[in-house]
């Protein structure tokens, strides 16, 4: 035998044993130890010192103990009778005790998981919001729209669009991680995803089968779209990024045509068609708007560049060049982009000074 450590609780003795079947923890009682059971075997010979720890044997007094010491997340004890809250998630409240959600933060997928970081505070690593994992139902998540719902009504969950390449549907969750719950099914690989609000509609691009398509959320609201598709385009056409202007009944995209790649617009009907972009661009992968300036961003993947441009295409700006790792992906707020590498990054993308933006209402024209 070869009884490293020992430790005793209530009426028995705990100890290690690193020769008795490779490696083993035991127990035994403190009158009579020779009919001991052991607890563990096969750890090994690295096996060291061991400890009980039980609640009962920390006979001091924490604040936090009693109703969490009426922090709603976490009770940090400070000593002397005195304890800070603080947020896993969210910031601290002016009552120092509460918790409440970030007014804006970056959500980002990787593939099975959805994460979030803040938008300009780049020194605090606690994630905005809680990530979301559903191993069943996540397997590669694409694309993400979202559906900012405190503005207007207080207390009602905002909703996270995401589509998953591997089960071919859209879904959506509250972001509060709650009414996980799937939109629509059989749609191919979406690797573009926009919601319009006033509509409460989806509309995506499907790389598989070179259509846009757009689906009413709530199928019983009246003049509901039921997987309409509003554009459809040639065999060696693939929209891929997708983003709309609900003001301006615009919806914009980029086509990852092999011999002519190029970012397009169209009515939200499905009017007009319009190519904007054709020269100067290989593989145009990320695309975001501007709405207060009303410019577009785009990536391209092969050319290791950010550029902005007019709703018409004209006055190309680039904002960033040869960053030396392919944009995979934008969002528009301060100039943010997801490389393929998986790392975030931003830049200062100098919008021209407007009024703020004024909510719209607005019925489909072409």
């Amino acid at each position: 035998m070869d009884m490293f450590s020992v430790s005793v609780f209530e009426d028995f003795i705990y100890w290690s044993d690193r020769t008795h079947a490779n490696g083993s923890i035991k127990r035994g009682s403190k009158d009579n130890a020779t009919d001991s059971v052991p607890l563990r075997t096969g750890i090994g010979v690295q096996l060291k010192d061991i400890k009980v720890f039980n609640r009962d044997r920390q006979k001091g007094t924490n604040v936090c103990a009693v109703a969490n010491g009426g922090c709603q997340q976490l009770c940090l004890y400070r000593g002397g009778g005195q304890r800070a809250c603080a947020c896993a998630h969210g910031m601290l409240a002016e009552d120092g005790a509460a918790c409440r959600e970030y007014a804006g933060y970056l959500l980002y997928s990787e593939r099975t998981i959805l994460k979030s970081i803040h938008l300009s505070d780049e020194r605090n690593l606690n994630a905005p919001v809680q990530p979301f994992e559903d191993p069943e139902h996540m397997k590669n998540v694409i694309a993400l729209a979202f559906d900012y719902r405190g503005g207007t009504s207080p207390g009602t969950p905002n909703r996270i669009f995401f589509s998953d390449i591997h089960f071919g549907n859209i879904q959506q969750i509250n972001d509060d991680g709650s009414g996980r719950t799937t939109i629509v099914e059989n749609v191919g690989s979406v690797e573009g995803l926009a919601y319009h609000r006033d509509w409460d509609t989806l509309y995506w691009t499907s790389y598989t089968t070179s259509t846009i398509t757009r689906h009413t959320v709530d199928q019983t609201r009246l003049g509901a779209f039921e997987r309409e598709t509003v554009i459809t385009m040639s065999g060696d056409d693939h929209p891929r990024a997708f983003v709309l202007d609900e003001c301006q009944n615009l919806m914009f995209w980029t086509n990852w045509n092999e011999q002519h790649p190029s970012i397009m617009r169209a009515a939200l009907s499905g009017a007009n068609v319009l190519t904007l972009i054709e020269k100067d661009i290989r593989t145009p992968n990320g695309l975001a708007i501007d709405h207060r300036a009303e410019k577009l961003y785009f990536s391209d993947a092969t050319l290791d560049k950010i550029e902005r441009c007019e709703y018409d295409g004209s006055h190309r700006y680039v904002s960033r060049g040869r960053a030396g790792k392919r944009a995979a992906g934008g969002a528009m707020g301060r100039g943010r982009w997801q490389d393929a590498c998986g790392s975030l990054s931003s830049c200062d993308c100098w919008p021209r000074p407007l009024s703020p933006a004024a909510s719209c209402s607005q019925t489909e024209s072409g």
